[in-house]
């Protein structure tokens, strides 16, 4: 900057001081003397800061990175590509919705948005071409490994009840070979499916949802808990399970990560609940009463409780499994400290790190050796390897962070 502004002082000097014409002669910038009174000033140099590329950032990415996201402004979700061999994200391409959520398929290549607002809307495709495919919405999800087949509860056009609904993302626009399932019980919304079946989180009825409980350990100090329901679907849609539980996480493979509500369903009918009127058909006890602080269980494909459960679940913890359902992480506070906890549902193995604050997984890569979580604080993508304890952080300062593709190495 400062040797431009003295260019263009030279300049402007010679240029106004010297007058063309016959017999004239211009001169040069070496030609005149400007006489200095303190002496000449010292040399000055700039350094200029190159940005890291994203591969030099996170050093076991192998491809480039897909990114959807609130913004850019109020009122739009957006999708940009940042090249691996690149500092910054390329230009992004917004439609105008505002997604409360977003997922890409088993391809990799359809996403499926929800917005919310007095009926909740699902859409398909990547901005700018997302389409409204479905009003009224309670939840959605991608099937784990089968390309554009996607399943979904709503209330269909003129009904009272909420139906099971699944069909597959068209090649261009719209739904292909919608199947409606049935109807299913009301407060209802999809968790997950495979081929096994369907998840569904079922809420209790307001006046039975809250529950203040004695607490053997400090009976000075009550305990609280949330009356919720899973309830389980084979393929067809009928009803194969019932139990007092909040399912947290569900597995490609079917396996489920939750919280017992035993001891609040025993409340709710000693209160006068009754379970037929649930609609949910027999609720089963898979999972006994537990302590004040019940652990979070892993369940298997049988509904067996497995061998890996989880410290009581906080405010701040959350739950994903690997995209082959082979592992799944607990991120929370843990004796004050943040960490996430990795365990193997396949065999013995256990792996706790620590990592700074942040607020939310959004996935892993396609390969499921590093997790994928979102800081709103600092505004970062935060790759985590939950193996070996590595993290590696990438500024995004565009918006909030909905869903992420990209491909790493094998850990």
């Amino acid at each position: 900057m400062g040797a431009a502004l003295a260019l263009f002082a030279v300049g402007a000097a010679v240029f106004d001081g010297v007058s063309g014409g016959s017999g004239s002669s211009r001169r040069s910038a070496a030609d005149t003397t400007i006489p200095s009174i303190g002496g000449d000033p010292p040399p000055t140099t700039t350094t200029t800061t190159v940005p890291p590329l994203l591969g030099e950032r996170v050093p076991d990415l192998i491809d480039s990175m897909r990114v959807v996201f609130n913004g850019p402004g109020e009122a739009t979700t957006s999708e940009v590509t940042w090249d691996i061999d690149a500092d910054a994200p390329g230009p992004p391409t917004t439609s105008g919705l505002a997604a409360s959520g977003a997922t890409f398929d088993a391809s990799r290549e359809e996403l499926l948005s929800i917005t919310s607002g007095r009926r909740d809307t699902m859409w398909i495709g990547a901005p700018p071409d997302a389409e409204p495919v479905f009003v009224g919405v309670s939840g959605a999800a991608w099937h784990p490994s089968s390309e554009r087949a996607l399943a979904w509860v709503g209330r269909p056009f003129g009904g009272s009840r909420h139906h099971l609904y699944r069909a597959t993302a068209g090649a261009s626009v719209g739904l292909d070979d919608v199947t409606d399932l049935g109807p299913i019980p009301e407060r209802s919304r999809l968790v997950g499916w495979g081929d096994w079946g369907f998840v569904l989180h079922v809420d209790a009825p307001l006046e039975f949802r809250q529950w203040e409980l004695d607490n053997p350990e400090d009976p000075e100090r009550p305990r609280f808990q949330r009356l919720d329901f899973t309830l389980l679907l084979d393929p067809r849609g009928a009803i194969r399970a019932a139990f007092a539980a909040q399912t947290h996480a569900v597995g490609a493979t079917g396996h489920l990560v939750v919280s017992p509500t035993t001891d609040a369903y025993a409340a709710a009918r000693a209160a006068g609940l009754d379970p037929d009127a649930l609609g949910l058909g027999e609720v089963v006890t898979v999972l006994p009463p537990g302590p004040a602080g019940e652990p979070v269980i892993v369940l298997e494909p049988d509904l067996a409780p497995s061998s890996v459960a989880f410290d009581p679940a906080t405010a701040s913890t959350s739950y994903a499994f690997t995209p082959d359902g082979s592992h799944v992480s607990a991120m929370g506070l843990r004796e004050g400290r943040f960490t996430v906890e990795t365990r193997s549902v396949v065999r013995d193995l256990q792996r706790i790190t620590s990592i700074e604050a942040a607020d939310r997984f959004v996935g892993h890569t396609r390969n499921g050796s590093l997790l994928i979580i979102y800081s709103t604080a600092e505004r970062e993508i935060v790759f985590h390897d939950w193996n070996r304890g590595a993290t590696f952080r990438v500024p995004f300062r565009l918006g909030n962070v909905l869903a992420v593709d990209v491909a790493a190495i094998d850990a």
